[in-house]
């Protein structure tokens, strides 16, 4: 019989000198589960009450830990522009090739964060996040020995769509976990995905730069691979799972639910396009808009991925202030000027300030969804969030198909008018987002 300690609690008494402190147990034998509790009082300032304390606190940061660092391994996912241009010194192929993998990851994500909440019930956080990790893994290890000696297209549609199921199953359990681990702190809740996805693309990126080669790109693919599949088992084993009892429950059927769900899907959708459109040709589109070398434009890359987090948070306190319709009004008002400016003058864009902006706006819209799921009719519903988060999906690969045009001739404005004229769009969608 295995023992498994899942929580760790105490409380204390008004005017009393002691301190009661719950253990809670799962004990396994076979495959029965028994839950079990403990409790008992001890002197608030003993040792035994400062272990009980300190032993909660270190595995919360241990939980942590693990959620971020999880995050930053589906993360590395943001970073496939570095790919994209070291497969554009060693073959031969065109722009759209080199975009096509990142579109088929995208349809794979899509599916993903849809499948999540289906597993969250049966399999709880822990697990299901392991599973996502493990198909992430798994694909980026049969990516790096297949390379593409099966043929381009069939070793994309074979590895992008399983990978891009494990990164959106794995990237939507984390967002509920970690908004669990932090209930009163909308900013901090909502930091792990634009922070995970930034130290995860920022890795794969300088590993990339440091071997610019299809062998060395492969290397990295393994490395990664292995990585993900470690950490899947670290998860499985150690991140605690809530009870059934403690998961949002499913939202019925409603006419208000439904269209606040189309809303929000809508908003995401939108404000996805100009970012997901730059993540996916970051590297090539730098070399092209300001001759850069390779290893030059990946380095410009890791300076603007930290917009992601920081946007984040910056959008956030502005948000605890004025209010999320006055954020999201904003972000698409600034992405479509800067869109506009870019538009009008494409020969003197500067891509790294453009990038930068957009990747902060980026990192604020996916700060603000989630909560804005929990305070809408949908009530933060597991269901609900992934089926929002499909516009994740949906809308990268609309903005990959705006800034085509630009990424095939540089001098081209057509992205750029296209994307401006989407952030316009969200701008008067986010007019009538309704204060809660």
């Amino acid at each position: 019989m295995r023992m498994k300690l899942t929580h760790v609690a105490w409380f204390r008494r008004a005017n009393t000198p002691q301190l009661t402190v719950c253990r809670a147990f799962v004990l396994q034998d076979n495959h029965e589960c028994i839950h079990c509790y403990e409790s008992k009082t001890i002197p608030a300032f003993s040792g035994t009450a400062n272990e009980a304390k300190g032993e909660n606190v270190i595995y919360k940061d241990f939980q942590i830990t693990l959620a971020v660092a999880a995050m930053a391994t589906i993360g590395t996912v943001y970073g496939w522009s570095s790919t994209a241009a070291v497969l554009q010194l060693t073959k031969d192929l065109s722009t759209p090739q080199l975009l096509l993998p990142f579109g088929v990851l995208l349809i794979g994500i899509g599916a993903g964060v849809a499948m999540s909440s289906f597993m969250l019930t049966p399999f709880g956080y822990g697990k299901t996040i392991a599973m996502g990790l493990a198909l992430w893994g798994i694909s980026l290890l049969v990516g790096s020995i297949i390379t593409f000696d099966f043929g381009f297209s069939t070793s994309v549609a074979a590895l992008g769509i399983p990978g891009g199921i494990g990164v959106g199953t794995s990237y939507v359990t984390l967002i509920g976990l970690f908004r669990r681990l932090f209930p009163n702190a909308n900013i901090v809740g909502g930091l792990i995905g634009p922070l995970g996805f930034a130290c995860g693309a920022i890795a794969i990126t300088l590993a990339q730069r440091a071997s610019p080669s299809e062998t060395g790109a492969m290397q990295v693919y393994a490395g990664l691979g292995t990585t993900a599949l470690l950490l899947s088992a670290l998860v499985s084993r150690y991140l605690s799972d809530f009870s059934n009892a403690d998961l949002p429950k499913r939202v019925s059927d409603s006419r208000e639910k439904l269209r606040d769900f189309i809303y929000l899907w809508t908003l995401l959708f939108l404000n996805v396009a100009p970012g997901m459109a730059l993540v996916a040709i970051a590297v090539p589109w730098l070399q092209a808009t300001r001759s850069m070398t390779s290893g030059d434009a990946m380095l410009a890359l890791c300076s603007s991925l930290p917009a992601l987090p920081l946007g984040q948070m910056m959008w956030g306190l502005i948000a605890s202030r004025h209010g999320d319709k006055t954020v999201f009004t904003w972000m698409f008002i600034l992405r479509m000027f800067a869109f506009g400016i870019a538009a009008w003058t494409p020969s003197s864009v500067s891509p790294l300030l453009l990038l930068v902006v957009t990747l902060a706006c980026h990192g604020g819209g996916f700060g603000l969804i989630p909560r804005k799921v929990e305070s809408s009719n949908l009530r933060g519903s597991p269901h609900a969030l992934g089926g929002v988060l499909t516009a994740w999906a949906v809308g990268g690969g609309f903005g990959i198909w705006l800034i085509l045009p630009t990424a095939i001739h540089t001098a081209n404005s057509e992205g750029y008018v296209g994307l401006a004229l989407t952030m316009s769009a969200g701008a008067l969608l986010s007019s009538r987002l309704r204060r809660r």
